[in-house]
């Protein structure tokens, strides 16, 4: 049996994905495109491809509404999360090939359904006051600004990247100047009038794609289920020179420097000087960290300290009960 590591780095599908599963369609004398059946197997990219689903025909015809095309919600939605335009597939001619920013955009951003809705996203949103919140404005929280980039200032934080999350979906061989993080900064940080909004994209611009961006394990990805298995590394790779130094300097994957917690720190992590260092998912710790697909809820994950179990999809409000900060505190 093939593992995420050792299967083909291609994708693979079966002729069924794209073409009638009814064998009297077969030796017909038609060549018949079919991206949608309701008796589709459950869970399969077909069944959880829209209804309206279709080929527009020829050699130069495109695909719209299928799900490997698409934004990859569990409710398919099938606009692009910021211009509105339609996901649709390259002329089946072209020969492109399509980057993140070819479906759900890097990072996803898609509109929220809500907290454990079958639409929810937390990757990145704008809060109440117009500031970016969501996982990938990276530590120390969404209730004070990332550090991650801040090195004018004295602070610094560890990135938060797919890899974080989908540490199983993600190459490892793809990595930055780290060589510990997957990187890929080719992505629009720029997120449309928010307080700020340029912040991210003063380094992030764009331009000068890495090699080997976006690379990912094909059995993990494109496969109609979200594999969320978090990254259990415990320590550190030498040699990385922007770390904040001794006694400072982090002795985890995950950090935010000059920090100070109201929690309790959780078990797979701790300070090292002033530095806030973690450790996600790391094998034999108790309780482990995991999340529940059927709630979207995570547990014991070190970022979020004490908190009983953030839903994912929660948006983020800086005022009333709905503040976000049991998101890491408990009350």
């Amino acid at each position: 049996t093939s593992t995420p590591t050792t299967a083909p780095p291609v994708y693979a599908f079966g002729c069924g994905h794209c073409h009638p599963l009814d064998q009297v369609k077969h030796l017909d004398g038609a060549v018949e495109v079919e991206v949608y059946d309701a008796a589709a197997p459950a869970g399969s990219l077909k069944a959880r491809a829209s209804p309206a689903a279709a080929y527009s025909g020829g050699l130069d015809g495109t695909c719209s509404g299928t799900y490997c095309h698409s934004s990859g919600q569990e409710t398919p939605s099938w606009t692009k999360p910021r211009d509105g335009a339609a996901i649709a597939s390259p002329a089946w001619s072209s020969g492109q090939s399509l980057g993140c920013t070819g479906c759900h955009d890097n990072p996803p951003a898609y509109p929220s359904g809500g907290p454990g809705a079958p639409d929810a996203n937390g990757h990145v949103g704008l809060r109440d006051d117009g500031y970016v919140w969501g996982h990938f404005g990276g530590l120390p929280g969404p209730s004070l600004y990332s550090k991650h980039g801040k090195l004018g200032f004295g602070d610094d934080a560890s990135p938060i990247t797919c890899q974080t999350c989908h540490v199983d979906t993600v190459d490892p061989a793809n990595t930055g100047p780290s060589a510990f993080y997957y990187l890929d900064t080719t992505g629009d940080y720029t997120f449309g009038g928010g307080v700020l909004d340029d912040a991210c994209a003063v380094c992030h611009t764009g331009g000068g794609a890495t090699t080997g961006t976006g690379r990912i394990l094909p059995l993990r990805h494109v496969n109609g289920t979200r594999d969320v298995v978090f990254d259990a590394r415990t320590s550190l790779p030498q040699g990385i020179s922007w770390l904040p130094a001794a006694p400072n300097r982090p002795s985890r994957p995950y950090w935010a420097s000059n920090a100070s917690l109201s929690s309790y720190p959780p078990d797979t992590s701790g300070f090292d000087g002033t530095t806030f260092s973690l450790t996600l998912g790391a094998s034999g710790v108790t309780p482990a960290a995991s999340y529940d697909a059927p709630t979207k809820t995570c547990s014991s994950v070190a970022c979020h300290l004490d908190s009983t179990g953030p839903v994912w999809g929660t948006g983020y409000a800086t005022s009333g009960p709905a503040s976000g900060c049991a998101d890491c505190h408990h009350f």
